[in-house]
C-alpha cells in the first residue's frame, strides 16, 4: 500500500513556538535517568506571522495543529483516524485565536515487524520507557493485517511520525494546503549503525497513552504491554 510520512513545511518562519509544556513529568521509581510522563495540557503555540488564514500550523515541538476549515474539509472528505484536542494559536499581530486544533492521530498500524531492523532493546518497569533499535528497511516496516485501515495512522515504536493513506495525501494537496511536506519513510533509515546499547541510534518512547486518548491507548495497546 502506498503511504506518506507527514512532516512540516520547509520554511522555518511558518512554524510555531511552543508556550506550555503539554506533558507533565515525574521522577522514575526505578531509574533516576528516567521521567515518567503523561499528557496534561492543552497547547498554546506561538507564530511568527499575522496568517490567520495559515490552515496548518506545526510547533517546534513537532504537533501539528488544524483551523477548523480545514477539519470540516476532512471530515466532509469522510478522512479517519484523527481527534481534536483545543489549541491556541498567538499571531504576530496579537491575535489570539481558538480556530485551531492539535490533531491526534488514533489511526493504528501495529507494531514494527522485526524485519525492519526495529527490536526492543531495554525496558524500564518504573516509567515504562522503551528503547528500540533503529530502521533499517523502511518497505519492512507495516504488517498491513495490523491496521486499522484509517487515513492518519501510527505505527509503534514510531508513535512522532504521522503516516497517511495516498488519499489523505491527495486530500492536503487539493485543499492546496502550504504547511506541510510529505516523505517516504526510507527517509530516516539509518545504515551502519553505530551500537545502539553504547547510545546510537535508534528510538526511545514511553507509553501509547502519552500519545493517544485513553480509550484508543487501552484498545490497541493493552493486549501489547504498551498501554
Amino acid at each position: 500500500m502506498d503511504y506518506f510520512l507527514l512532516k512540516g513545511p520547509k520554511l522555518e518562519q511558518l512554524r510555531a513556538t511552543d508556550l506550555a509544556r503539554p506533558f507533565e513529568y515525574s521522577p522514575c521509581p526505578s531509574v533516576l535517568t528516567h521521567n515518567k510522563i503523561q499528557r496534561a495540557n492543552d497547547l498554546r503555540l506561538e507564530v511568527k506571522h499575522s496568517k490567520h488564514n495559515e490552515t496548518m500550523i506545526w510547533s517546534y515541538g513537532g504537533y501539528l495543529t488544524v483551523h477548523s476549515s480545514l477539519t470540516k474539509g476532512m471530515r466532509d472528505a469522510g478522512l479517519t483516524g484523527f481527534q481534536l484536542r483545543p489549541t491556541t494559536v498567538q499571531f504576530r499581530d496579537g491575535e489570539l485565536s481558538q480556530d485551531y486544533s492539535e490533531l491526534i492521530v488514533t489511526g493504528w498500524a501495529g507494531v514494527a515487524r522485526p524485519e525492519s531492523g526495529i527490536k526492543l532493546i531495554e525496558s524500564c518497569s518504573g516509567c515504562f520507557r522503551k528503547k528500540y533499535s533503529a530502521l533499517e528497511d523502511a518497505d519492512q516496516l507495516i504488517d498491513w493485517e495490523q491496521w486499522s485501515e484509517e487515513d492518519f495512522f501510527i505505527v509503534w515504536p514510531l508513535v512522532k511520525f504521522i503516516l497517511i493513506t495516498a488519499r489523505a495525501a491527495e486530500f492536503l494537496k487539493d485543499s492546496k494546503v502550504r504547511s506541510f511536506t510529505l516523505h517516504k519513510l526510507q527517509s530516516i533509515e539509518v545504515r551502519n549503525l553505530p551500537d545502539v546499547q553504547k547510545g546510537g541510534a535508534g528510538f526511545g518512547v514511553h507509553q501509547l497513552s502519552a500519545f493517544m486518548p485513553r480509550d484508543k491507548a487501552i484498545e490497541y495497546g493493552r493486549p501489547l504491554g504498551l498501554e
